[in-house]
This record gives structure tokens, C-alpha cells and sequence, in this order.
């Protein structure tokens, strides 16, 4: 057999040290190292080593740390694991906590400024509960700042442990490494699909890859006779052939000193398992107990906590320690850690059931006492049985509260209900395992919830329970039921207080979908007292939150529904997905979209309400600008939620079909769309499905259909009496009426919309008047209606609109003005904001970080308006942008 070079430094002399060296991994050393030289010259990279344990994953890991160190870098690492793959953040806080702990107070000051503060309440500093995606923003810009001052590697062992929100940080800085000096290198296995899995592939999309094959037949020959020369040819081949070329196998079994061949695959597997544990059962038992106590603690372990779970005094601990460390099964730095994960998880299986949630449920203890944070504690009480201890009730329903993973929070509080809880906290549990189960079970939800409302005696904790129950169901749909479980909960409410707010609010949301109340329920909600009231209590929510509470939306949607979308505008901080519907109807399609887009990014990948609703409201803003690729983009996905918002998606997609010829898809849809909203509601205030449809019916040429539709949305309007949707209905019913009753109409549309803030649609039916007028010779009249409607077309950006109303301009014998190619007033709302910015004299990073994008939006904004405005070099631009802005 070939022989193979090996390090000499990986290679002891004691007969004991079996250590393998870095065989056949020059490929990925180098790898490293250009990753390393690149990041100390200002340039960010990611690898991803891959392989199956044992394969070097982690040696590879702690060479590049040794590489890094040397070259100048700071180095940050973070090691996955499966007993803390569920806790939120946990890996994300193992690389920066000790960086951040350790910064100055004035350090700590720049660190979490500007877009990193919504970060600051991870590291027990300032900040609430932002959104997902402001948070996640923020820790990117931590490491960034960190990397401003050295530059980074970015280290992780075992990322197939880390929790899915540090994944989600990772994948997102991974995107963005070409602005940030740093290395970011991961090892993880060989690619799979499903769970955490699927978050790797964001982070090997954006990375290089570095797989590790096993050893070769001539690497495991060279290792082997370099231990023991006189090693036969029939025991090497058989070595080969049990360990699979391992690396961490092949050095166990050589541990182990193996029999004869015919045996050696058989008793290979547990050859394997004793020799890990054989390292431990030759040591004193207090080896054994340290052992079993480090591998439930999370690592790096302190020595005291680790003693004292395991019943030892820390002076027995410490001796333990060294024997361990010479049987290479610890090593400690800052803690205490296992040398090989394939160790830590051999001694973990070895404990029994019982005395695994023994030790589980003493740590729980132990932490509790030293303050750890919830999640910490609740880590183990997941691990033990329940025992019916209220103690354990009350931590698991702290860390649920404290969690921002929804999916970890249902975990706690199932745990908590089976511990059982006291009849008096019974509850309480079913209370707050109701609410977050209601987004993924919403069956099971609801009926957790009526459990909790039949159990409750004080009136107060009732209306509470009332009101969860009652947008619960509202969210699935059941608008009457909802309506009048909320009307109780109005009466058990005490009256004027922040709950009868939340309770009445969501009772008028219900009642504007059940048809029964819907009337009623407008003229309640044009109220002055009452308006006011859902003012103040959507002003109870902190502003700029993209994602609703579950008691702002139904206030914001009372609002929009009604038609009071100045009121909705000016306390929608709280909703920006429902807020995005108001500024649509207004015209204000940049903003709309703007906050379309903050609620998307902050609802994340999965399919929920907010994330239909703000897509939606996103498409038909793109729709209205002719960006119709994107809009279908956004539209391509699953829709969640109840049938009035997964209604809304579908009369965004038929919106979309309309404009690329596709009339009989969209007539399809919306019926469709129509037949499942019947049961919760027939207000097209909430969705104008049937106009919509009457307008593919026409454009399919059956008028009968489209004069049934849109007779049928102007009843129901009528009815409710709200003027955005009347006019829109008019319009429609414009369409298949004769020449005559067409202009009386569209006239009526206009009219009624004039007394709407809903200035897209009184333009829209302003544009189809002009045509009209034009059409029966009134050109005149049709030029000056066009015109202004042109203008606000061009001020709102409404792009298909503006092309509508040129073509009827020119048609009607008017030279409509083109809008300026170049110069201030061709500059979009985007590029003015960043000219204002860059007249006050900002950097490109200061720019970025005002308006809460990337160095690269901020360039691409300044290509065009060095164009547009026909500048040469930054200054000029500066001085141009400050005379613009006086």
C-alpha cells in the first residue's frame, strides 16, 4: 500500500495517546486558511465543513481557530447541541455574549446603537419585543461592529444542533459577508431534507462547501504502522472495513487493541461503545458522576455546577477532572467540555431513564438557585417526568412567556399541562397553551380556551379568557360565534379599562363580518367616542411593530373597513400589514408596500395571516406600479388564515391574472374565493370579490353574469353604507350597463367616492368617466378630468393608471406631458430619501443604517442619482442634495 505523509506534532509517542492526525485534509486546511487571509484583508467568506461524525469536522474547526489567532483575527465559536437545539438564540449567544460582557460601557453604547437595538434585550440591556426581523437585523449589525474593530472568524461546531432562530441570524449575515471582514465556518453532516435541514440549506447555498471523505485504505496504513509497525495486512484491511475510513472509530478500535480479523466486524460496533465507556469504568466512580452530570449541562460546563449535581465536593471534582483529562474523555478552558461529541452522547445513553430525569430535574433546582435565565431551567424540567410539582408549573409557564420561539412556548406549556398543574393554575395554563396553539391547532386551541373560560369565577380573568377565545375564533372564521362570545366578555369587562377596549374592538371586527351586525357595527365604529377609543388602544401597542397583536388587528381592521383610514394611518404603528391595506386604498402605494414588506419580513418563511394579508396588500401595490414579475413572486406560496384574509390573496392573484389576460383563471378564482367567504361574511367593505369578478365576466363577454355580480355587490354595499366600497361596486356596474346608464354610473361612483378617503378608486373610476365622455364626444370634459386624474396618478406612482389615463388623454386630442426622465422630479420617493440623507453629509453605512437597508440599496439609490441629476464625484452630489432639499 501507498504510504501517506503525517504531521509529526499529531503524532504522541505514549503507547495511550492514539490521537489521529489531520490525514488527507489538505484541501480543506487550504480552504480555511484563504478564508482566514481573506477576512484579515477586509473580505467576509463561508464554508461549511460537511461530513458524518468523526469524519474531523471538529479538528478541522479548531486548526482554523489556531490559523485564525495567528493571523490577527478575533475569534468567535459557538458548538451546537441536541439538549439546547430548541432554546431560541442559544448559539447566536454563545459566540457574542462573552464579547459583549466583556465591552466597556461606552463600547456597549456604539454596539447596540441605531439598527442594533432592537438586539440589546437578548444581552439584558434595553429593548421589548421587537419584531423577529428588527432583532435579527440588530445581532447582524453587532457582529458587523464587532468586525469593524477586527476582523472575525466566525466559528460553530455541530450546526445541525443549533436552534433554528441562531440559523435564521447565521443565513441572514451569510448573505451579507462581502460587507463584513469576517470568516464564517460551520461544520455540519452531509445534507438531508426536513427540520433543521432545511435551514442548513440557506447557509451551504451561500457558502463553499468542503466535503470530508474517509480515510483512504493507504491513510489508514499509514496510521496505524506508524503506532504499531508490526500490524499485519489482514488487520489493517479489517479496520478499514469496520470503521468505514472514521477517523474517530479507527481511533477508538485501535484504543481497544482489536482481536483477531473474523471478529473484528462483529464485535466492532461494541468495541466501539465500550472502549468510549471502558475510558470511564477503569477511572474512580467520581469519574463516572462527573461524567454523566457534564453530559446533561450545556457546555462549556463550570466545574462547581457540574460537582455539585454530580454529589461530589469541588475538591473530589477537581481530581475526577484530571483523571478525565487524562483519559482524554474532558479537556476544560473556560469550562469543562467533552473531547469528542461521539463521548458525550455515549455516556448520555448510558445513563438510566430514571436517573437521567433525576439529574435533569437537580439541575433544574440548581440553576433555578443561581439565577439562570427561564430557558435554561426549562431546558431540563423538559428532559424529566412529571411529578405534579408546582414549582415546575410556574418555571415552565415563565420560560413559555419568555420565549420568542412559538414552537418551544407550545412545548413548554404542554409540558407544564402535563406535570398536572393545581386545579387554581389549571387555568392559567390552558389560558396561555390555548393562545399559542390557536395559530397551528386552532381546533385544539378552542377547545382549551372554553375549558379555561368554564373553570374561571372572577369576572375579570374571564373577560380575559373571553377575549383570547373570541379572536381565536374570529381568526378561524366563526365571525357570529366570535361576535357573541366577545359581547359577553365586553359585560364581565370593567368598564373603560384597557381589556373592555380590546374586547369591544374585537367585537366590532366580528360584527362587521357577521352580516346580522354589520350595519350596526359600522355606524358604532363612526362614532366619535368610539373611534376614539380604538385609537387610544391601538395606541397602547408599540409603533413600527410590523407583526399585529392579536388585539390591535381587529381594531385596525374596524378602522379600514369602515372606511376611517386617516384614524387607521395614524395609530397603524401597531398593524403595518392591515396598515398597508389603508395606505393602498389612500394611494400611497410606496408606503403601503413598504409596510407590506416590513410585516413579510417580520412574519418570516411560514405560511400565516399576516403573511397572506401582507402579501396581498404587497402584489396589488406591485400591480398597480406594472411590476407584474414581482407581484406574481410574491403571490407564488401558501396561504394561511381565515377565509376573508386567504380571500384577499386569491383577489390579489385575480387582480394579476386580469392584467396578463387571463380572464376566465380570475372569474374561476374569485368565485371560488366567493363560495367559501359566504359563510363568514357577504361585506364586500372587508373583500370586493364580486366587482372584481364582474370585471373578468366582462371581459369574457357575459355581460348577464357581470350585471348580476356587480347589481349584487351595490345591494350589499348599500346595506352596509360604507362609501369606498359603494363606489367601488358603482364602478363596476358601470361596465355592463348601456351607454346611458353607463356615464349616470360611473358619475355616481366618482361622486360617492369623493366623499371616501379611498383616492386610488376615485381615480381609477375617474379615468373610466373620462374614457366614457370621451367615447360620446365630450372631450372637453374628458381632457379635464383626465388630466387631473394623470396627476394624481403621477403622484401616487400608480403606473398602470398613469399609462390608462395618456392613452385617453391622447385619444381625446390632448399632448399629455411626459414625466421627467431625468432631474429632481424624476427621482422616485426612495431615491429622495436618500438624497436628503446624503445632503446632510452622511456616510453610505450611516445612510444604510438610517432608512434600515443594505450598503448595496444605498449604492444602487446613488447610480441613479448620479444619473438622473447628471453629477460627477460625492461632493457635487452632497451639494446638489442640499440645494434640492432648501
Amino acid at each position: 500500500m501507498a504510504q501517506v505523509a503525517i504531521s509529526p506534532a499529531r503524532v504522541s509517542a505514549r503507547p495511550d495517546d492514539v490521537e489521529l492526525p489531520l490525514l488527507e485534509r489538505v484541501g480543506a486546511l487550504t480552504a480555511i486558511g484563504e478564508a482566514i487571509e481573506r477576512a484579515a484583508s477586509g473580505h467576509g467568506s463561508a464554508l461549511v465543513v460537511e461530513g458524518a461524525p468523526g469524519l474531523g469536522r471538529t479538528a478541522l474547526l479548531d486548526a482554523a481557530r489556531g490559523q485564525a489567532a495567528a493571523a490577527g483575527l478575533r475569534v468567535l465559536a459557538g458548538r451546537g447541541s441536541e439538549i439546547e437545539a430548541n432554546f431560541p438564540y442559544g448559539v447566536i449567544l454563545q459566540l457574542l455574549e462573552p464579547a459583549v460582557l466583556a465591552a466597556t460601557d461606552g463600547s456597549r453604547t456604539w454596539l447596540f446603537g441605531g439598527p442594533a437595538a432592537p438586539a440589546g434585550a437578548l444581552f439584558g440591556g434595553a429593548g421589548g419585543d421587537e419584531a423577529v426581523f428588527a432583532r435579527e437585523h440588530g445581532l447582524y449589525w453587532i457582529v458587523r461592529r464587532f468586525a469593524a474593530r477586527q476582523p472575525l472568524l466566525i466559528a460553530i461546531d455541530d450546526a445541525e444542533w443549533t436552534d433554528s432562530r441562531s440559523l435564521h441570524v447565521l443565513a441572514y449575515l451569510a448573505g451579507r459577508l462581502d460587507e463584513v471582514p469576517a470568516a464564517l465556518i460551520l461544520t455540519a453532516p452531509p445534507r438531508r431534507r426536513g427540520g433543521r435541514d432545511e435551514l442548513l440549506e440557506r447557509l451551504r447555498a451561500q457558502a463553499r462547501r468542503l466535503p470530508l471523505a474517509p480515510l483512504s485504505c493507504a491513510a489508514i496504513e499509514t496510521f496505524v504502522r506508524s503506532r504499531f509497525p508490526a500490524t499485519g495486512d489482514e488487520t489493517v484491511d479489517a479496520l478499514a472495513t469496520v470503521t468505514g475510513g472514521n477517523p474517530a472509530l479507527l481511533s477508538e478500535l485501535m484504543r481497544a487493541r482489536s482481536g483477531p480479523t473474523a471478529t473484528l466486524a462483529e464485535a466492532a460496533p461494541v468495541l466501539l461503545r465500550d472502549a468510549l465507556l471502558g475510558r470511564i469504568d477503569r477511572l474512580p466512580r467520581a469519574c463516572s458522576a462527573l461524567a454523566g452530570a457534564c453530559a446533561l449541562l450545556a457546555e462549556p460546563t463550570p466545574l462547581p455546577l457540574a460537582a455539585e449535581l454530580a454529589g461530589l465536593t469541588l475538591a473530589d471534582a477537581a481530581v475526577a477532572l484530571e483523571a478525565l483529562e487524562h483519559a482524554q474523555v474532558l479537556e476544560r478552558s473556560d469550562g469543562v467540555t467533552f473531547t469528542q461529541a461521539v463521548i458525550r452522547d455515549a455516556v448520555h445513553a448510558d445513563l438510566s431513564p430514571a436517573r437521567r430525569a433525576a439529574l435533569h430535574r437537580d439541575a433544574a433546582h440548581l440553576k433555578a438557585r443561581d439565577g439562570a435565565p427561564p430557558a435554561e431551567i426549562a431546558r431540563h424540567l423538559l428532559a424529566g417526568t412529571p411529578c405534579g410539582d408546582p414549582w415546575v408549573v410556574e418555571q415552565l409557564m415563565g420560560a413559555a412567556a419568555g420565549t420568542r420561539d412559538a414552537e418551544m412556548s407550545r412545548r413548554l406549556l404542554r409540558r407544564a399541562l402535563e406535570e398536572p398543574p393545581t386545579p387554581a393554575a389549571r387555568p392559567r395554563v390552558l389560558l396561555a397553551l390555548g393562545e399559542a396553539e390557536a395559530p397551528v391547532e386552532p381546533e385544539r386551541s378552542t377547545a382549551r380556551l372554553r375549558q379555561a373560560v368554564a373553570l374561571l369565577e372572577d369576572a375579570e380573568a374571564r373577560a380575559a379568557a373571553r377575549l383570547r377565545l373570541g379572536v381565536t375564533l374570529l381568526e378561524r372564521g366563526w365571525a357570529a360565534e366570535a361576535a357573541a362570545v366577545l359581547e359577553c366578555g365586553v359585560d364581565d369587562a370593567a368598564p373603560g379599562s384597557l381589556l373592555a377596549g380590546e374586547l369591544f374592538s374585537a367585537y366590532l371586527s366580528a360584527a362587521l363580518l357577521d352580516p346580522a351586525r354589520a350595519a350596526e357595527a359600522r355606524r358604532a365604529v363612526r362614532a366619535g367616542g368610539h373611534r376614539s377609543q380604538l385609537e387610544r388602544m391601538l395606541a397602547t401597542h408599540p409603533p413600527g411593530d410590523a407583526l399585529p397583536s392579536s388585539y390591535s388587528w381587529p381594531a385596525m381592521n374596524c378602522l379600514v373597513w369602515s372606511d376611517d383610514l386617516e384614524t387607521a394611518e395614524r395609530a397603524g404603528g401597531a398593524a403595518r400589514g392591515v396598515r398597508a391595506g389603508a395606505r393602498y386604498w389612500q394611494g400611497r402605494l410606496e408606503d403601503a408596500a413598504a409596510d407590506a414588506t416590513a410585516a413579510l419580513e417580520a412574519a418570516g418563511t411560514a405560511p400565516s395571516p399576516t403573511a397572506t394579508e401582507a402579501g396581498a396588500w404587497l402584489a396589488l401595490c406591485l400591480i398597480e406600479r406594472d411590476e407584474l414579475e414581482s407581484a406574481a413572486r410574491v403571490l407564488n406560496g401558501p396561504d394561511a388564515g381565515p377565509p376573508h384574509v386567504r380571500g384577499l390573496r386569491v383577489l390579489a392573484r385575480a387582480r394579476l391574472q386580469l392584467a396578463t389576460d387571463e380572464p376566465a383563471r380570475a372569474y374561476e378564482a374569485l368565485r371560488a374565493a366567493g363560495r367559501a367567504l359566504s359563510p363568514v361574511t357577504e361585506n364586500p367593505a372587508i373583500l370586493p370579490w364580486r366587482s372584481a369578478a364582474a370585471l373578468a365576466a366582462y371581459q369574457l363577454g357575459d355581460l348577464p353574469a357581470a350585471r348580476a355580480l356587480a347589481g349584487e355587490e351595490v345591494r350589499l354595499a348599500g346595506r352596509f353604507g360604507a362609501a369606498r366600497s359603494l363606489g367601488v361596486a358603482l364602478g363596476a356596474a358601470a361596465l355592463a350597463a348601456s351607454p346611458a346608464e353607463r356615464i349616470a354610473r360611473l358619475q355616481e361612483s366618482v361622486r360617492v367616492l369623493e366623499a371616501s378617503p379611498a383616492a386610488l378608486e376615485r381615480v381609477r373610476s375617474e379615468i373610466a368617466l373620462g374614457a366614457e365622455l370621451r367615447r360620446l364626444g365630450r372631450r372637453r370634459e374628458a381632457r379635464e378630468l383626465l388630466r387631473e386624474a394623470l396627476a394624481t396618478c403621477e403622484r401616487f406612482g400608480a403606473t398602470r393608471l398613469q399609462r390608462a389615463a395618456r392613452e385617453e388623454l391622447a385619444a381625446a386630442g390632448a399632448r399629455p406631458r411626459r414625466r421627467d426622465a431625468s432631474g429632481s422630479g424624476s427621482l422616485t420617493p426612495g431615491e429622495q430619501r436618500v438624497a436628503v440623507l446624503v445632503g446632510q453629509g452622511l456616510t453610505n453605512r450611516r445612510i444604510a443604517e438610517s432608512l434600515f437597508v443594505t450598503e448595496k440599496a444605498v449604492q444602487w439609490h446613488l447610480r441613479q442619482l448620479y444619473r438622473k441629476l447628471d453629477v460627477q464625484g460625492r461632493a457635487a452630489l452632497e451639494q446638489h442634495c442640499r440645494r434640492m432639499a432648501q
